[in-house]
């Protein structure tokens, strides 16, 4: 599970992540917004009275020898964002 989340932190830099909340851990990370969005009304379908939300991940880090940080944002992440919800 964790494995998956460092794959897409190294494949793409940028993942969002559908978590219930009163879930556990989420298990598969989304390549877009929108398929968070899908994801997300996929899972409240399935789930009467559940509420879904969807993040982003904006940095990630990782104990080596120095502690590594990666910043998952662009330039671009300061403009406001226009989600389809």
């Amino acid at each position: 599970m964790i494995a998956r989340f460092q794959d897409k932190i190294e494949q793409s830099k940028k993942f969002w992540i559908v978590w219930r909340l009163d879930g556990g851990m989420p298990t598969v990370p989304q390549v877009s917004v929108q398929a968070a969005y899908t994801e997300a009304k996929r899972l409240a379908g399935l789930h009467i009275g559940k509420t879904f939300v969807v993040l982003e991940a904006v940095t990630a880090v990782t104990r080596l020898d120095p502690i590594q940080t990666i910043n998952l944002k662009t330039s671009d992440d300061d403009e406001e964002d226009e989600f389809p919800f």
